[in-house]
């Protein structure tokens, strides 16, 4: 027979074995949270490091001259870029005339024009040179480009996402 005292007894033994549960969980959730505070700590004192030198280099003009060099980068860049697209508009003219040149060969062979044959096949040779010069200044444009703009960041400046506002 089942006393009123017992089944009590079983309430409680329910009720802290619950509450035994949600410590654990408590416990659990509290590690993870220590975990993330030490975390975010060791990332704001690295991005505190980064934000005071930074504002030594703006100080120091650093800034203003690095700034200066990525200008003049760029603006180099824009401009054996624009040479390369004027050379590229040379080279479509000349393989526009070079598929009328072959279409009048083919025409010629036909037709049994020595004379237009010869023109024709200098033509051809000439645009084949004219290619191979245009892809050694394309090569050396690209070149160029790469030289002023630098790939690396100099760790002097932070990235934007290094730096929280």
């Amino acid at each position: 027979m089942w006393h009123p005292w017992k089944r009590r007894i079983a309430q409680l033994q329910a009720r802290v074995e619950q509450l035994a549960e949600q410590r654990d969980n408590a416990r659990r959730e509290l590690a993870e949270s220590r975990a993330t505070i030490v975390r975010l700590a060791g990332r704001n004192s690295r991005l505190t490091e980064l934000l005071e030198v930074a504002q030594e280099a703006a100080q120091d003009g650093a800034l203003d001259e690095m700034g200066r060099r990525l200008d003049r980068a760029l603006r180099a860049c824009a401009r054996y870029r624009a040479e390369a697209a004027e050379d590229r508009a040379a080279a479509m003219t000349a393989h526009q005339r070079m598929k009328q040149a072959l279409a009048e060969l083919d025409l010629a062979r036909v037709t049994g024009r020595t004379d237009l044959i010869r023109r024709l096949d200098l033509a051809e040779r000439a645009r084949r040179s004219l290619a191979e010069q245009l892809a050694t200044v394309q090569a050396a444009n690209d070149a160029m480009c790469r030289e002023r703009v630098p790939t690396t960041r100099s760790r002097i400046v932070p990235k934007p996402s290094e730096v929280t506002r």
